[in-house]
């Protein structure tokens, strides 16, 4: 991916922070699976399985656990990773660039189905 993207903003959720913290430190918490598991949900919510692949192309996967223990998985493609500096990634896209499934919401899609 190029760093020249057009942002539409009916399409696009650009999370854009400046975070007072060393970069080296930064890109561990968003590359090191043990690491994410410790912010990455918002309490009391919990990551309980982590994975991520930093590099253009790359898989991340990840489990979220709620309260009530009902586990979310997710999955998907990083689209862009430049080293100590940029990761954009996506859920709808998963390995080799192909569409994510829906995601289950107790038995039924996300979408209604």
């Amino acid at each position: 991916m190029s760093s020249n993207i057009t942002i539409d903003p009916k399409l696009d959720l650009v999370l854009d922070r400046l975070v007072p913290a060393p970069r080296a430190k930064l890109w561990r918490g968003w590359t090191e699976p043990a690491l994410i598991k410790q912010w990455f949900a918002p309490l009391p919510w919990t990551i309980t399985e982590a994975a991520i692949e930093p590099r253009a192309g790359g898989a991340f996967s990840f489990t979220m656990r709620s309260p009530e223990g009902q586990s979310f998985p997710n999955a998907g493609l990083l689209l862009e990773v430049v080293p100590q500096q940029k990761i954009v990634f996506t859920d709808t896209l998963v390995a080799g660039y192909r569409p994510s499934p829906p995601p289950l919401l107790h038995g039924r899609s996300h979408f209604g189905g």
